[in-house]
């Protein structure tokens, strides 16, 4: 019933009560592996680290109510930046980008990079979590959102002329995210 409800959520609909996602974690966790990294950057975009990382979590976590069980890749909030040519700096928990727009007349140049370093990362590990979670966990797209900051804000009426353009991107981001999963099943 869970998936069930889960969909009619998905389509603006409630069959017999609305969806509840509850999850805690699970007593005794497994232990999560261990593995050196020279930098953060390297952990990050370690697949095969993120991948067993991401497994175990699904494992660890006690999935209630309506909630499916779901990994998803991650290589920060602002990996859309990252896809059209801005670089990620790593902490521990998150990532942010290295501004590469400095004047909003060249934000037209801005485009999806495929080949880029951060959508072939986040297409392997979405590959990579297909094949270890088969029967075990939903594979979900990385969370894909815009940068923010005070130059948005600063700018509004150029903002609004670009959101349009801004909403194409992430369209073909999250293209470019299912046709590699189409590729790759």
């Amino acid at each position: 019933m869970a998936v069930k409800r889960m969909d009619a959520w998905w389509h603006g609909a409630v069959i017999d009560r609305p969806a509840i996602h509850v999850t805690a974690p699970k007593p005794a966790p497994l232990p999560l592996p261990k593995k050196a990294h020279a930098t953060q950057r390297d952990r990050w975009l370690d697949v095969d680290y993120v991948v067993a990382c991401a497994d175990i979590a699904a494992a660890n976590t006690y999935w209630a109510g309506d909630a499916l069980p779901m990994v998803w890749p991650n290589l920060g909030p602002e990996v859309l930046s990252a896809c059209m040519g801005a670089d990620l700096e790593f902490g521990e928990t998150t990532s942010w980008s290295v501004p590469v727009l400095h004047d909003w007349a060249d934000a037209p140049k801005l485009t999806l990079r495929r080949d880029s370093l951060y959508v072939q990362t986040l297409l392997s590990m979405l590959q990579n979590m297909l094949e270890a979670g088969r029967g075990k966990y939903v594979v979900g797209l990385t969370d894909i959102h815009p940068r923010r900051s005070g130059r948005i804000l600063s700018r509004p009426a150029t903002v609004l002329r670009r959101s349009d353009r801004l909403a194409r991107a992430r369209a073909r981001a999250h293209q470019a995210a299912v046709f590699g999963i189409l590729r790759i099943l």
